[in-house]
Formats: structure tokens, sequence, C-alpha cells
């Protein structure tokens, strides 16, 4: 399994995924919403975000990845 996968299953359960000394992706939750234009309404869902500002490695990520090693 590649990193990226790693980081995509713990955003499923997490609201935020540490690459250490690379930066953390954040998870924001967004309401659902009537969309007029289409006349339908579009469920609720999370929009990804990356900050490079956060580096501290929380040990989510390495502790994931180790766990499908063994």
């Amino acid at each position: 399994m590649q990193i990226d996968q790693y980081i995509a299953d713990l955003l499923r359960d997490h609201d935020c995924v540490i690459v250490p000394d690379f930066g953390g992706f954040v998870g924001n939750y967004a309401s659902a919403k009537i969309n007029p234009t289409n006349n339908r309404i579009d469920p609720p869902h999370r929009n990804i975000s990356y900050n490079k500002y956060l580096v501290h490695n929380d040990g989510l990520l390495a502790s994931y990845a180790v766990s499908y090693t063994h």
C-alpha cells in the first residue's frame, strides 16, 4: 500500500493526518446545501485541505503504516 492510501484511509476516521516534516491534511465538514441552479440537495461532505505548518509528528500515520507491515 502507498502512503497516499494510508492518508485517505485515516482521513475517513480522523480530522487531521500529519506527514512528519511535510505538512498535514485537514478534513473540514461541510453541511448539506440546497442547490437552486439544478433544484437538488447536495449531501454533506468533507473538504480536504493541506497545511504546510502542521509538521509535528503525532504518530498516527506511522502507527497505521506499521500495522500494515505485520
